[in-house]
């Protein structure tokens, strides 16, 4: 079963659709990736991630540098792993859903040939998994004033959700498993915080109307989001535990009242380099 953590680590259920928010470790949709690709008995198998900026992806998984993956990435098999999980960096929600709209696997029983087909975004095979990182990215601006003003709203966030979920069902129609077979999951750290309007400003000629407007109410977009999903990862605040940090997540069932199903808790420590010229390693420790 796939896996936030690396293995002893515990395991998700089996899933189709997976929401993990909060402050969640910054390796959890590589090692997502990882579990779902070493298990798959298909050689070209390969899960694909979506992220608004390269530079915050690769500067978070530097900062936390997990132990796992630093001593293991290079071996054989896990770095044919790794070479499968295929990484875009869609600069806005426009790049993002136009790039959704263009995966493709190429079908010859359908006569494609004369279908214009882009290398980046044509797969030999269906994805296991989709993953959308940090889309809220897109929508924070420190800035709070531009943030308001930049005509962004609620649906702005959930079409991204409903374009994926549309390319997914697309490409599910070329993989014998079905929908069932590719799974999707959103990592949003600040999906919580984020806010956003349900209506745009409205534009008026005249000054004064436009200018007494009071605004547009803000809505918590986790509210809405969460309902796509059928299982919430909820990662709370990591607190300092002597040298240690201790960390823990919450697994539950969407629109289930009985309580979370598990509550994963672990503790990180640094576990120092003999290169002093290297970021010591964040080792897990389970409780």
């Amino acid at each position: 079963m796939p896996s936030l953590f690396p293995q002893p680590g515990p395991r998700l259920p089996p899933y189709k659709t997976l929401l993990v928010k909060g402050n969640y470790h910054a390796s959890a949709p590589i090692h997502l990736s990882l579990s779902h690709i070493s298990e798959s008995a298909l050689p070209d198998s390969q899960t694909i991630i979506f992220s608004p900026s390269q530079t915050t992806l690769t500067l978070a998984l530097q900062q936390y540098n997990d132990d796992w993956l630093s001593e293991n990435s290079g071996l054989g098999r896990v770095s044919n792993l790794t070479s499968r999980v295929k990484l875009f960096f869609p600069p806005s929600p426009a790049h993002l859903c136009l790039l959704l709209s263009m995966l493709r696997v190429p079908n010859a029983s359908h006569g494609e040939s004369g279908t214009w087909l882009n290398a980046k975004s044509t797969l030999a095979i269906a994805p296991l998994l989709l993953i959308l990182h940090e889309p809220s990215m897109y929508f924070l601006s420190e800035d709070q004033a531009q943030q308001h003003s930049s005509g962004w709203t609620l649906s702005s966030y959930l079409s991204l959700i409903m374009h994926a979920l549309s390319s997914l069902t697309c490409l599910s129609k070329t993989t014998s498993a079905g929908l069932g077979g590719i799974a999707f999951a959103v990592f949003d750290s600040q999906l919580d915080q984020l806010k956003l309007p349900m209506v745009k400003r409205p534009v008026s000629n005249y000054r004064d109307i436009e200018e007494a407007w009071p605004g547009p109410r803000l809505e918590h977009v986790s509210l809405y989001a969460q309902n796509y999903f059928e299982w919430i990862v909820a990662a709370d605040k990591d607190s300092t535990l002597g040298s240690m940090r201790k960390r823990s997540m919450v697994l539950e069932r969407n629109h289930q009242t009985t309580g979370p199903v598990q509550v994963w808790e672990w503790c990180e420590a640094c576990d120092p380099v003999q290169n002093a010229n290297m970021r010591p390693t964040t080792q897990m420790i389970w409780q």
